[in-house]
């Protein structure tokens, strides 16, 4: 009953814009804000879960150490870590840009579902108005020595260990489509590196 209750409020978010053009599009949207409030465990996922890439690029010398890994752990699990040195201590200056771009498996055009410009220090001083950002974050810190608040030390080796990645953060009916995950970091309103995230997610029949 739940989940026929889930569907219905997504029929009606999806039919107040009548265009086909704008229907895929919409629904996806619909399908993954729906989720960032409410989390659905009432039905086993009906998808394949995958990443492709994970890549650490150090754009300038202000990182001494930036290396990327992950590995698939079991079913839709995977594991990621990340070690990170800066040059130098950063603190109000340091921003990131942080984009989530999604497109259908046989569409042409990619959605873009998320695009923010965070400073860090003060997202860290106030909470995230983004449910699934929040709970992203909170893996971070679980699986991190990443500090609560500013500033960041230089010379310093910060590492993420096991943060775990799962079909949790998605419905169990989420469509097939690609997805691009990607972290843009600036000190001064420079940029000096990116993260990127590669994947997709596959019906299974």
């Amino acid at each position: 009953m739940r989940t026929v209750g889930i569907i219905n409020q997504l029929v009606a978010c999806v039919s107040q814009h009548q265009t086909h053009k704008m229907f895929q599009k919409l629904l996806i949207f619909c399908l993954l804000v729906h989720h960032s409030v409410v989390v659905v465990k009432s039905a086993k996922p009906n998808f394949k879960l995958q990443f492709f890439n994970y890549e650490c690029i150090n754009l300038t010398q202000h990182i001494k150490r930036f290396d990327c890994v992950f590995e698939h752990e079991v079913g839709n699990r995977f594991i990621f870590s990340e070690l990170l040195m800066l040059d130098r201590a950063m603190n109000r200056n340091f921003e990131i840009h942080l984009w989530i771009s999604l497109k259908p498996a046989r569409g042409k055009k990619s959605v873009q579902f998320l695009d923010l410009r965070i400073n860090v220090c003060e997202s860290l001083a106030q909470p995230l108005q983004v449910q699934l950002l929040k709970s992203l974050l909170n893996e971070l810190f679980r699986s991190s020595n990443i500090p609560l608040k500013c500033p960041f030390k230089g010379n310093f080796l910060y590492s993420m260990k096991n943060f775990t990645f799962s079909d949790a953060y998605f419905p169990p009916y989420t469509p097939a489509l690609n997805f691009t995950f990607q972290m843009e970091f600036f000190d001064m309103r420079k940029m000096f590196a990116i993260t990127k995230i590669t994947g997709d997610i596959t019906p299974l029949r």
